[in-house]
């Protein structure tokens, strides 16, 4: 499902960085991943990984996914930064592209 998001998000030339926020439990495996994925050298493999545990261990202390952006914002130094977030887990087929060119054109938009 990752894969699929950043092969859709690859032909936006402006994105460098992309940032996985996941709990304790799985930010080995996306480590791995992210090296993995890299060195296959496909779509999004221009694109540098983060990958940010948020710290949480169940379903008790979860951020949540607004909880999860303001965790990365501010332990990545980001808050200043052009940002495009994308749910890791939606499936879409319009390509994200011509919303991005958009967006550049305005100091802030939103999209649901």
């Amino acid at each position: 499902m990752i894969e699929w998001v950043l092969d859709n998000l690859a032909p936006i030339p402006d994105i460098d960085r992309v940032y996985v926020v996941t709990n304790s439990k799985f930010a080995g495996a996306f480590e791995e991943w992210a090296a993995g994925y890299k060195a296959k050298g496909l779509g999004g493999a221009k694109m540098e990984f983060t990958i940010v545990n948020d710290g949480s261990t169940c379903d008790d202390d979860k951020l949540g996914a607004i909880g999860d952006i303001h965790h990365v914002l501010k332990t990545q130094d980001i808050r200043h930064q052009d940002l495009l977030v994308v749910a890791g887990d939606n499936l879409f087929s319009q390509p994200v592209s011509e919303f991005a060119e958009a967006a550049k054109k305005h100091p802030a938009t939103l999209a649901l």
